[in-house]
């Protein structure tokens, strides 16, 4: 049977979220919080997780930037194998989780990357205790994500603040 779509918002919601302002390119992914396109210059509200933009991007902020592209693409793989079988989807976040704990932070964002990391791995762990082919499946894994929502929402955030005020090579450049 047809897994509900509600699913696969309640179980990857979350990691998408988390990769919105580290990406390149948001083909296809209109998040709940867009941050505008291609602006070089820092939003001036920061809170006090991110760090300033340099004039030149660090190594460590500039292999952040590219180890976060590579793990968008990751988060983009999964939602199309969860979208088309959704007993993926718990090993499928599993996979994501290690990704995301395999990425060494800025300083800077530290603390709130370890927060991502957390939420991730707790919503691949209540994924492996869901029966995805049991019609209560969404509502399950919503219930187990919508703890996380909060810490999330506040670490994605903080993340975004700093991906956009220093990775300026992922934003999409014009196609020619």
């Amino acid at each position: 049977m047809r897994a509900p779509a509600p699913l696969l918002t309640a179980g990857l919601s979350a990691a998408l979220l988390l990769l919105t302002g580290c990406g390149g390119s948001d083909e296809g992914s209109s998040a709940a919080s867009s941050s505008g396109s291609s602006s070089s210059s820092a939003a001036p509200t920061t809170s006090g997780s991110a760090a300033a933009p340099s004039s030149a991007t660090s190594p460590e902020a500039a292999a952040f930037c590219a180890e976060a592209v590579s793990l968008e693409q990751s988060v983009n793989a999964t939602v199309g194998t969860a979208s088309s079988d959704p007993t993926q989807l718990p090993p499928a976040l599993q996979r994501l989780a290690d990704q995301y704990a395999a990425i060494e932070p800025p300083a800077e964002i530290a603390d709130d990357w370890t927060a991502l990391v957390d939420g991730v791995q707790q919503l691949a762990t209540a994924a492996q205790g869901i029966d995805f082919t049991d019609p209560t499946a969404a509502q399950q894994l919503q219930a187990a994500a919508g703890g996380l929502q909060q810490q999330l929402t506040t670490a994605t955030t903080n993340v975004s603040t700093y991906a956009t005020a220093n990775c300026p090579e992922t934003t999409p450049a014009p196609s020619s």
